[in-house]
């Protein structure tokens, strides 16, 4: 699915640029896109809590929050 220089990580950060579709990333269920529930607050959510995991796992030590950081956000 990857090619080149893609990988999940990147494929997660494209998702959350902001003319990008998020819900080609994230399951419909966990959206409630089939529902009339209030999908733009779990769609920002959702985005919120990808913003954070890319954030704990980034290549360099440097760019990565600790837990305590993590935590506060």
């Amino acid at each position: 699915m990857f090619v080149g220089e893609m990988n999940l990580k990147q494929w997660i950060a494209n998702s959350l640029l902001p003319d990008a579709a998020i819900v080609e990333v994230v399951d419909a269920n966990l959206l409630g896109i089939e529902e009339d529930g209030d999908f733009v607050s779990r769609r920002d959510c959702l985005s919120s809590i990808m913003i954070l995991a890319l954030a704990c796992c980034s290549e360099l030590l440097e760019e990565r929050i600790n837990m305590q950081e993590a935590h506060t956000q």
